[in-house]
């Protein structure tokens, strides 16, 4: 026993397997406490060549018959013991990223993270295997306002789109021919909703309505218009305004009353 105890006041290693076990354990914990999470890439090494990426393969492989005292270490650092499984919390993970920074999961379909996940594509897969999903990842999806249905998934992309654009400028008074800095043709997007305003759902008109949705704004510039007329009237005393002339808030005044003028037989139509 004096030995032992000699042996065991310098630190000896009686079980070299377990302290080699313990050591990469170690450089897990210290990637789990940087990271968040334990999936490590099977090629990655450590600052000091330590391959951690193969020793997290080798555990899975080991999963059957590892103590229960591992199993329960690994555990504690969120431990993902099939592959699959670890590349769909990688992609659920950047989706879960992208709804905080963007308010909503429509993800572009070539949309690719900067660590190079391409997440549009793997959106795509999450859709194509809606029926097949267990419960407990659809549970996940929805709270991140996940889009199953593809058609569905344009109408909230181009939603998305005004909900920011509404966020920024205060109104949706997106011109034909705006887009995003993306390349998204919003203008075309918010037209092609005004067309569609006799069909479609109260849910979605709804929240078109939130953003203070402008459904005929050709009614509404003239309805602006006529306000500038009668102010017009009433500091000058006459109709007769200069086709250049604008109003204080740069409303194109003028313009407006000579449009009238060239085409009286079709006014009705802004009533």
């Amino acid at each position: 026993k004096d030995i032992v105890d000699r042996l065991d006041k310098i630190n000896f290693v009686w079980d070299p397997l377990q302290y080699r076990w313990d050591k990469a354990y170690e450089h897990l914990k210290k990637f789990y406490d940087k990271n968040g999470h334990s999936i490590v890439k099977s090629n990655f090494k450590t600052k000091d060549k330590f391959r951690l990426g193969s020793w997290v393969v080798k555990q899975r492989a080991d999963k059957d018959s590892m103590s229960s005292e591992r199993k329960e270490r690994l555990k504690k650092l969120d431990f993902v013991w099939n592959t699959l499984d670890a590349a769909w919390e990688k992609g659920y993970g950047e989706l879960k990223k992208f709804y905080e920074k963007n308010g909503h999961s429509v993800v572009p379909q070539l949309f690719e993270t900067l660590d190079g996940l391409k997440l549009g594509a793997w959106v795509t897969r999450q859709r194509g295997r809606k029926d097949s999903m267990s419960p407990e990842r659809k549970n996940r999806l929805n709270k991140l306002d996940f889009v199953w249905n593809t058609v569905d998934a344009a109408w909230e992309r181009g939603y998305g789109e005004l909900k920011m654009f509404y966020g920024k400028n205060g109104n949706s008074d997106v011109k034909d021919s705006f887009q995003t800095k993306d390349g998204y043709n919003l203008g075309a997007w918010v037209t092609k909703q005004r067309g569609k305003k006799d069909s479609m759902s109260k849910e979605r008109k709804d929240k078109l309505n939130d953003l203070k949705f402008d459904w005929d704004p050709m009614k509404t510039q003239f309805e602006i218009g006529v306000k500038h007329l009668k102010k017009f009237y009433k500091e000058n005393g006459h109709w007769l305004v200069p086709i250049s002339l604008k109003a204080d808030d740069d409303f194109p005044l003028g313009n407006l009353v000579n449009n009238c003028r060239n085409n009286k037989e079709s006014l009705n139509q802004y009533i």
